[in-house]
This record gives structure tokens, sequence and C-alpha cells, in this order.
């Protein structure tokens, strides 16, 4: 179970439709647009929310988004302006289906270790926010034989394969991507996309990219 930080919620923009294309496609995204977010208890009893611009932090700054929607696999890879290999990073793939809608989650916690990946259905928060407009959402980690997680020979990109299968064979995935770390009550983070591709039923889910469709064996 992995819990989203208060910190992390998003403000929900409603987005537009986006046309289908085949087998993969990638998109770039701007540079110099990282954000710092911090949470103060003071003053009560909802406390405080600064978001400040970190345009110098290159390890959460993500440069291009790129979907492969092969046969057997999506093949996700996130690509960001500095080095995120051996280094601790946090990001989110949404990934929305013909089906089921899920999210890829990738978390190194220390520069030594090896990624955690898990896969995980995207939650609806529905009317769970408190008083103050807050929400905490819990995500419940998915069997998926084969999800797996490397630089992809790349040092500043994060590459996740996700079989098929795990997805339940879809025709077509829309995908997205956003980083974060944290720091006691402050977290650093990007997304990638465009505010007017946010889907409006959800504000956890940043812009995604248009359906890529599943590519001839």
């Amino acid at each position: 179970m992995r819990l989203v930080p208060l910190i992390a919620a998003v403000s929900l923009v409603v987005a537009t439709s986006a046309p289908a294309v085949a087998d993969s496609w990638s998109a770039p995204d701007r540079a110099h647009d990282v954000t710092s977010t911090t949470y103060s208890p003071d003053p009560e009893p909802c406390g405080t929310v600064t978001t400040v611009p970190k345009k110098g932090n290159r390890t959460n700054d993500i440069l291009g988004l790129a979907v492969d929607h092969q046969p057997d696999a999506v093949v996700i890879r996130v690509t960001f302006r500095g080095q995120v290999a051996g280094k601790k990073i946090g990001a989110e793939i949404p990934l929305r289906t013909s089906g089921r809608d899920f999210v890829v989650l990738v978390d190194r916690y220390a520069p030594e270790d090896f990624p955690d990946v898990t896969l995980v259905h995207e939650v609806d928060p529905g009317d769970g926010d408190d008083e103050c407009g807050f929400v905490t959402v819990a995500y419940q980690s998915l069997a998926c034989s084969g999800l797996a997680t490397d630089d992809g020979g790349d040092p500043h990109a994060v590459r996740v394969v996700v079989p098929r299968t795990c997805l339940k064979s879809p025709d077509w995935v829309r995908a997205g991507a956003s980083s974060h770390r944290f720091k006691g009550m402050s977290s650093t983070h990007d997304r990638w996309g465009r505010k007017r591709d946010v889907p409006k039923d959800n504000p956890f889910v940043g812009p995604l990219g248009p359906k890529v469709r599943v590519g001839s064996p």
C-alpha cells in the first residue's frame, strides 16, 4: 500500500480529446518547470500550502515521454533533464486503457538501491476530502509477473515495461508521467504535458497523451 501525501494533490483542469495513433508515440515537455510545495500547520485549522518554482532542479525535470505499445508489452520511457541513474527518484505513470485504468509507481529510496516498480489501479478520490480540502489516497499493489524498470541505456531516463496481460490486453493506452521527491513537509515535483490534457474526472491524474494502439505481431 502506498499513501499519497496531501501536498501532492493537483488542481482539476478540463481536458481536450486526443486522437488515436498506432504502435508508438512520443512528445517533449518544457524544461525548467519544476516546482516545490511546502505545507505548514499554521494557521490552524488548515495551515498553509506554499508553492514556488525550482527552475534549477534537474533530477525531477521531465523533458519527454514516449510510449511503445507492443503485442506483448507496453513500454514507457520518461526522460529527465538531469541524470537520474543512481539517484533517489519517484515517478508515477498513469495508464488509461480501453478497459481498466492503472498507475505504475517507480521509487528509488536510496542511490544504491534498484528502483521498486509497482502496478496499481487508478484510484478515484471521490468525496473523501476533509474540511480543508485535503485528500489522502491509498494504493494497493497488483500482481504483475514481468513488470520491470531500468534506464534503457540512458542515465537520464526511467523505462518501464508492463506486460499487456497485466493490463487485460487493451486495444489502446494513454500515458502520462509525473516526478516527485519528498523531504519533510515539502515535495519537489514536475509533470509531463499541458494542463488542457488533464482528464476532467480525476484530480490525481495529470495530463495524458493520445491513444496508442497495439502494434502488429
